[in-house]
């Protein structure tokens, strides 16, 4: 009889290996010296192993654990590579919010946010202070200072003055000034130079959709760290009408509008000036040139000068965005042959145009529905041309495998 059976697995078999052991039948897996396993004849039908499976069995066995060795390096070196890549971003992000004014180490505060509760129901309280853009006085303009300033801006804060360009709609991106600000600091400068105005309507994209297709608000103020501005009820009321609603909560978080003011502000300086803001979720065609009608017949009836802020960043591209840039080309590269070909539907001051175009290319321009209902607009207060006055990507301030296009834009 068998005294102890040890199974073992080679090749998908399951093999029964008898040992040496007494009595009757006992077998032995040692080799005698004329080659055959001793105790093989007393009992048929057992799979004896050779020492030839047994060093193909150790010879398999060696490879696997190279093989695994080699995995476990090559992931090792993967995983270090993807955390030296994380810190190395966090560092290059630090140093541009040291650049930029954001973080003052030399401060008490590292960022401050100034999230006050609002003194009224009609005062709506900034919701992307200290984020996109500083959250106290000081450095907000330092920051806005720098914008103008910057190798991308327009190299000086402009004077207001009347200029000899009437300008009736401006096109200006709205991402953190730390990407974009010295592009939309061209369209303030341009506006700036040309007379400001009394009263600006700020279209932008809806990001949160929070409230009502179209979104008007007809009366409070809209507070920065620089201040409150009024919103002008006689215009307010006016736009609220057709397919605009009035909804406040639309507006509650958006940042698009938001990030405008601050701008205004700045190089208004003393001189007053109020607005209206309208969030658009709805970006079709007919919703667009129902908005831009209607701004056009309120704005007719005002004696005041009004200029069109159309709020948007253009191309959106990478793996951040989901939508990867074609084999050996840019992100940068392939945001702005995107961006030129919305950009040439504008200056042709074709808001059908724009919009077609923007679907059949796809491009990921975020306000596109802003641009075309002011383009409509402008063109029924008379304009006759655009002038793209910068054009510039986040990849100049941060290179990286994804990026958004920026373009600073005034229609005459």
């Amino acid at each position: 009889m068998l005294t102890e059976e040890r199974v073992l697995s080679f090749e998908y078999t399951t093999k029964v290996i008898p040992r040496r052991g007494t009595g009757k039948g006992s077998l032995t897996n040692s080799t005698t010296t004329d080659g055959m396993v001793d105790g093989a004849s007393s009992l048929s039908g057992d799979i004896i192993i050779s020492d030839l499976e047994t060093a193909e069995e150790k010879e398999h066995s060696k490879s696997t654990s190279t093989i695994n060795k080699i995995f476990n390096i090559l992931f090792f070196f993967i995983i270090t590579n993807y955390i030296f890549q994380i810190i190395y971003n966090i560092l290059y992000l630090i140093k541009l919010l040291v650049k930029y004014n954001y973080i003052n180490f030399s401060s008490k505060r590292v960022i401050h946010i100034k999230r006050e509760k609002s003194m009224s129901e009609n005062v709506r309280i900034p919701a992307v202070a200290g984020q996109f853009y500083d959250g106290d006085e000081e450095s907000l303009k330092k920051t806005l200072e720098n914008c103008f300033y910057d190798s991308r801006g327009p190299g000086e804060i402009p004077k207001i003055s009347k200029g000899n360009k009437k300008i009736l709609g401006l096109v200006v991106p709205h991402a953190g000034y730390i990407f974009s600000g010295p592009i939309a600091a061209h369209s303030f400068h341009t506006l700036g130079i040309n007379g400001f105005a009394d009263i600006f309507i700020i279209l932008g994209p809806n990001h949160t959709g929070r409230g009502s297709g179209v979104s008007v608000m007809t009366k409070g103020f809209w507070k920065t760290p620089l201040g409150t501005v009024p919103i002008n009820k006689d215009v307010g009321e006016a736009l609220r009408r057709g397919i605009i609603d009035e909804d406040p909560t639309a507006h509650t978080y958006e940042h698009s509008i938001e990030v405008q003011l601050p701008f205004l502000q700045f190089i208004a300086d003393k001189v007053g000036f109020n607005f209206v803001p309208i969030c658009m979720s709805m970006q079709d065609y007919d919703t667009s040139k129902e908005v831009g009608e209607i701004m056009a017949e309120a704005i007719k009836n005002q004696d005041k000068r009004i200029v069109i802020i159309a709020s948007s960043d253009f191309s959106h591209v990478g793996f951040n965005y989901m939508n990867m840039p074609p084999e050996n080309m840019r992100a940068d590269e392939y945001a702005e042959k995107q961006d030129m070909l919305a950009i040439d539907q504008i200056l042709k001051l074709n808001p059908r145009g724009l919009i077609e175009k923007v679907h059949e290319k796809s491009i990921t321009m975020c306000g596109y529905g802003p641009v075309a209902a002011m383009l409509t607009a402008a063109k029924k207060l008379g304009a006759i041309r655009g002038e793209l006055l910068k054009y510039g990507t986040s990849y100049e301030v941060h290179p990286s495998t994804s990026c958004v296009g920026y373009g600073a834009i005034a229609i005459y």
